[in-house]
């Protein structure tokens, strides 16, 4: 089985990716490429948060970063290998800017072909730890021996995957549900990896925090909460009225 990997250096940590077929890094083109060579160098590229009421923007950021645009037109001249190829093509592009080629990383996250008869052959013997199902997606966490397991769902009906940590949060493994496609397999990878940082560099100096950022008068200013309570809105609001010194521009990707 063939296995791809990428390194990636993210607050100060390495951490390794790894992919099983059908799964794919997405090949970045050449105006991606430019990009990234633009981003390292610390440039505004120009994306712009998106408030709740700013749906519209989504396009217009995805324009800036030449993401691809599925059509169903497009969609219908593809024969089956295509297809299949674009369905597990993973775009790690928000990544790309720091990625590395060598070093020693605090975690490794594998993507998996398939699900192991395992996890539900167990599932009546995991201890549930925690729940966050308000609004979906929904996530449900459980532990089961020495191994930490979060259940995926993308509504109450459709599971979208599993995600299992060891104890000490050193190796982690995603497996996509049969029929998720690329989109909510990154999603939920994205995930994964806030996750299992959170845990594995807790003990090295480091604080995830879920936040938007501001620049203004040489102060950062953060603004906390979950996802949907309004981070981005008043980063938005505010800037073009007390002209704030910098965008938000996310210092990692995760």
């Amino acid at each position: 089985m063939n296995v791809e990997t990428r390194l990636y250096r993210i607050g100060g940590h390495i951490i390794r990716v790894r992919l099983e077929s059908p799964w794919t890094f997405k090949v970045l083109t050449e105006q991606q490429v430019a990009l990234v060579d633009r981003l390292r160098r610390g440039e505004d590229i120009g994306i712009e948060t998106v408030p709740a009421d700013r749906r519209e923007q989504l396009s217009v950021n995805d324009a800036l970063m030449g993401k691809e645009v599925m059509t169903r037109e497009i969609w219908d001249t593809m024969d089956d290998a295509a297809r299949v190829e674009y369905r597990h093509a993973l775009d790690f592009l928000q990544y790309a800017p720091f990625e590395v080629s060598e070093g020693d990383p605090v975690f490794t996250l594998t993507v998996r072909a398939e699900v192991p008869a395992w996890l539900e052959e167990t599932r009546p013997q995991w201890t549930l730890a925690t729940a966050v199902d308000e609004l979906p997606p929904y996530y449900y966490g459980y532990t089961f021996g020495d191994k930490t397991i979060y259940d995926y769902m993308m509504t109450r009906e459709i599971r979208a995957g599993y995600f299992v940590m060891n104890k000490d949060y050193t190796e982690g493994e995603y497996y996509p549900c049969p029929r998720i496609g690329g989109r909510t397999t990154l999603f939920q990878v994205n995930t994964s990896l806030m996750i299992q940082y959170t845990f594995a560099t807790a003990g090295l100096g480091t604080l995830l925090l879920h936040a938007s950022v501001t620049r203004y008068e040489g102060r950062g200013n953060l603004f906390f909460g979950v996802s949907g309570t309004g981070k981005s809105t008043p980063v938005a609001r505010i800037r073009p009225r007390i002209g704030l010194d910098e965008r938000r521009q996310p210092h990692h990707p995760l």
